[in-house]
């Protein structure tokens, strides 16, 4: 695997690799594993909870020419978490390095408040595939197969995009006026005006965030 250039298809023949690596001496194995989880921060969720079957469907799909919403989402979770993982490990001299856009600075934000990375981290990876949380989850634990996720609908993952996390909140509201134009509102507004009734897109960090469950 080359560090310098990660993929998914380095990623899943490494996983492949591992899950009949059942001979090998077990010092091996923990320095592979080890290699595997510092590139992709989070996959050996998968070699826990992914049928090899599963794991071969993933490494074809990753080969193939067209991107899939799956690949994508898959992308962005391994990137968001290396990212944070350097963040976090650079403590006192964090204010030296420069976040790359607004969701670096939210997520950056997001570590310096000490709140929970992981529910965060599903949420926004998920945004640009027009994924949910929910669906990630099951992606990453094998409870969902890459097969369910095709190739994004544009104006459906450009719709995700310009939402932010308010796409996939269960409080969120869309609104449509005569003249075709939509607007998100704030459902826990109305118990809690802390939180604003319309408020800008793209959200990418808020406290009352809740993602919808899969159906």
């Amino acid at each position: 695997m080359d560090e310098n250039n990660p993929c998914l298809v380095e990623k899943y023949e490494a996983l492949l690799e591992l899950r009949n690596a059942k001979s090998a001496p077990k010092t091996q194995v923990q320095a592979q594993m080890r290699l595997l989880s510092s590139m992709y921060p989070g996959a050996l969720r998968e070699l826990d909870r992914v049928s090899s079957a599963e794991l071969t469907a993933r490494l074809n799909a990753c080969r193939s020419a067209v991107r899939s919403r799956a690949e994508e989402a898959v992308e962005n979770y391994h990137q968001l978490w290396r990212e944070a993982l350097a963040y976090k490990s650079t403590r006192g001299e964090r204010h030296r390095l420069e976040a790359k856009g607004p969701r670096s600075q939210a997520l950056r934000a997001r570590i310096d408040d000490g709140g929970n990375l992981n529910p965060w981290i599903f949420a926004h990876a998920g945004i640009s595939a027009a994924m949910s949380a929910a669906e990630l989850r099951h992606l990453m634990s094998g409870q969902a197969c890459f097969e369910d996720f095709p190739a994004r609908s544009t104006s459906l993952a450009g719709e995700a995009q310009s939402a932010g996390l308010c796409f996939d909140c269960e409080h969120c509201r869309t609104l449509q006026s005569a003249k075709g134009s939509v607007f998100r509102r704030c459902g826990r507004h109305d118990r809690e005006p802390g939180f604003r009734k319309y408020p800008p897109l793209p959200v990418l960090l808020c406290a009352g965030f809740e993602g919808l469950a899969v159906e």
